[in-house]
C-alpha cells in the first residue's frame, strides 16, 4: 500500500490548568494539541509521524461520531507512550517518531 498524506489544521498548544493559575503549582506540564482533518470523504488512518519536542509521553483522544443522531464523544486511543526513556535527559527529544495503526487503537 502507498502512503499519501492527508492534509490536517494543527491548532497551537494549550495548557491545562489545574489549582492556582497565578504559580508554578498551577502549571502540571500538561499540553493539548488540537488536530482536525478537514477531508469531507473518509479515510483510513495508517499511521502518524511527527518531530518530538522535549515530550516525555504522549496520549491520543479521538473524537468519534458513531451517528448523525448522537453526540460525538472522546475515545482515548493510546496513553501514556513513552518518548522519551529518561525526561530528564535529552534522549529522544527531538526525535522522529512513527506511530502506526497497529499501536493505536482507533476503533
Amino acid at each position: 500500500m502507498s502512503r499519501v498524506s492527508v492534509p490536517c489544521h494543527v491548532k497551537g498548544t494549550v495548557a491545562l490548568q489545574m489549582g492556582d493559575v497565578r504559580t508554578s503549582q498551577g502549571r502540571p506540564g500538561v499540553l493539548v494539541i488540537d488536530v482536525t482533518f478537514p477531508s469531507i470523504a473518509p479515510f483510513e488512518l495508517q499511521e502518524i509521524t511527527f518531530k518530538n519536542y522535549y515530550t516525555a509521553f504522549l496520549s491520543i483522544r479521538v473524537r468519534q461520531h458513531t451517528s448523525m443522531h448522537t453526540q460525538a464523544k472522546w475515545v482515548t486511543c493510546l496513553r501514556d507512550y513513552c518518548l522519551m526513556p529518561d525526561p530528564h535527559s535529552e534522549e529522544g527529544a527531538q526525535a522522529y517518531v512513527s506511530l502506526f495503526k497497529h499501536q493505536v487503537s482507533w476503533d
